[in-house]
C-alpha cells in the first residue's frame, strides 16, 4: 500500500512537470492570438473613423451656398475632417485630397469626393515591429449636390 502511494506521488509530480512544459509552450501561441485579436480590432475601428470622417468631410462640402467658390468647399470639408479626426488621432497624422476638382458652378448632380489617407502604427506589434509603425489606412467618399 505503501508503495502504491510513492509510485502514485511520483507519477503526479511527473505529470505535473508535464502541465507545465506544456503551458510554456502553449502560452507564446496564446499571446499571440490574443494580440492579433487586439491588434485586428483596432484597425478595424481605425478603418470606420477615417470612413466616418470621409463622410463628414463630403457632408460639409455639398451643403453650399451659391456664392461658395471651389477652394471655399475644400476649406470647408478640410475643417470638417479635422474637427473630426482631432478626437482620434494625433495632429498631422492624416491629410485630406480631393480626386476631382469641385465644380466651378455648383449644380444638382455635380460630384464631390473627398478622400481622406491616415498612417498610423498598431498598438503593440510596432514597438516590435517596425514594420507596422506607419500603416496606411483610407476611405473616399463621394456624394451628389441635390
Amino acid at each position: 500500500m505503501v508503495s502504491q502511494l510513492k509510485a502514485r506521488g511520483r507519477r503526479q509530480a511527473r505529470e505535473r512537470g508535464v502541465v507545465t512544459v506544456e503551458f510554456a509552450l502553449l502560452l507564446p501561441l496564446i499571446v499571440l492570438i490574443l494580440v492579433g485579436l487586439v491588434e485586428a480590432g483596432h484597425l478595424w475601428h481605425l478603418q470606420h473613423t477615417i470612413t466616418n470622417a470621409s463622410r463628414e468631410g463630403a457632408r460639409a462640402a455639398i451643403v453650399f451656398r451659391k456664392d461658395y467658390s471651389p477652394n471655399d468647399v475644400k476649406v470647408r470639408a478640410q475643417n470638417a475632417v479635422n474637427n473630426y479626426l482631432s478626437n482620434f488621432l494625433p495632429a498631422g497624422k492624416w491629410q485630406v485630397s480631393f480626386p476631382t476638382e469641385p465644380p466651378a458652378t455648383y449644380q444638382a448632380g455635380a460630384n464631390i469626393t473627398v478622400r481622406v489617407t491616415a498612417t498610423h502604427g498598431l498598438l503593440i506589434l510596432d514597438a516590435l515591429i517596425p514594420a507596422f509603425q506607419n500603416i496606411s489606412i483610407e476611405a473616399e467618399t463621394t456624394m451628389r449636390l441635390e
